[in-house]
């Protein structure tokens, strides 16, 4: 593969998650930075947390495991997580 090909497609799955994230949370996509904590700074709350990662599994075709689940804290999180 072509790593211009593998680089343009993890900016097309970085923008899909963004997507699915403002969407969910009802936050403009240039405010989710990576450092951008999901509960303090982004408000959203622990339900609200479950089911964007549900979402974002059924999205992305990917599971969570439940350990996985509990580290993920900001944005850089979730786009790492989806990322690897």
């Amino acid at each position: 593969m072509n790593p211009a090909d593998n680089q343009g497609n993890q900016l097309n799955q970085e923008l899909k998650i963004k997507s699915i994230l403002s969407d969910h949370l009802g936050i403009a996509v240039q405010d989710l930075t990576p450092n951008a904590d999901l509960r303090e700074d982004l408000n959203a709350e622990e339900l609200e947390i479950a089911d964007l990662l549900m979402k974002l599994e059924k999205e992305l075709a990917i599971r969570i495991s439940r350990e996985d689940a509990k580290r993920i804290k900001t944005v850089g999180d979730i786009l790492e997580y989806f990322q690897d």
